[in-house]
């Protein structure tokens, strides 16, 4: 815990230097993607389902919409766990070497 407090407390410059690690760098764009992805889903699902349902599709949309956000909102935030626990660990091989 010490030193996810001391990892959480670093200074920006380790910080950068740390995000900008290859694998971290990448999980950061896919995360980044995720989010585009969700948004510009969304907007295209609901284009449709007005396009085919009419003003019927707003309760349907909804659901959809809610459902889809969520389940990318989830994949992105496992980015982050991972990202963290590639840190820890980089962090961890550090201070023991």
């Amino acid at each position: 815990m010490e030193r996810a407090v001391q990892s959480f407390w670093a200074s920006r410059s380790v910080m950068k230097r740390r995000f900008l690690e290859r694998d971290v760098f990448s999980l950061f764009q896919w995360i980044t993607v995720g989010f585009a992805l969700r948004d510009g889903l969304l907007a295209a699902i609901k284009a449709y389902l007005i396009v085919r349902y009419d003003v019927e599709a707003f309760d349907r949309a909804i659901v959809i919409r809610e459902g889809i956000g969520w389940g990318i909102t989830i994949l992105c935030m496992l980015g982050f766990v991972r990202i963290s626990k590639i840190i820890s660990e980089r962090e961890n091989r550090h201070h023991s070497t």
